[in-house]
This record gives structure tokens, C-alpha cells and sequence, in this order.
């Protein structure tokens, strides 16, 4: 995310990826990554960082 804004909730993001497909992002892909989602926010909140304060 951009420091200076908001970070997209996963489910816009994805919205933005279904709705562009074909046009911005490869028809082939979109669906593999959206298969893979699950694993990749295991991943994610696993590794996240924490406030130590």
C-alpha cells in the first residue's frame, strides 16, 4: 500500500481483478491466483507484522 492511502479490502481488490480481466490482467491467471488466495492469506496473516507496543 501507498503511505498516503487506504490499503483495498481484499474483496475490492478481487472485485477489480474479476472486472478487468482480459483487459489489465491475464484471463489465464486471475482465476489461478483467486484459487491460490486462500493459501496466500495464511500465508499473510502467519508472517504478519505486529505492533510490539
Amino acid at each position: 500500500a501507498r503511505p498516503y492511502k487506504k490499503a483495498w479490502s481484499t474483496e475490492d481488490a478481487i472485485a477489480l481483478l474479476e472486472k478487468e480481466t482480459g483487459e489489465h490482467f491475464d484471463p489465464g491467471l486471475v482465476p489461478k491466483f483467486i484459487d491460490a488466495l486462500p493459501m496466500i492469506l495464511a500465508i499473510q496473516t502467519k508472517y504478519q507484522e505486529t505492533d510490539i507496543n
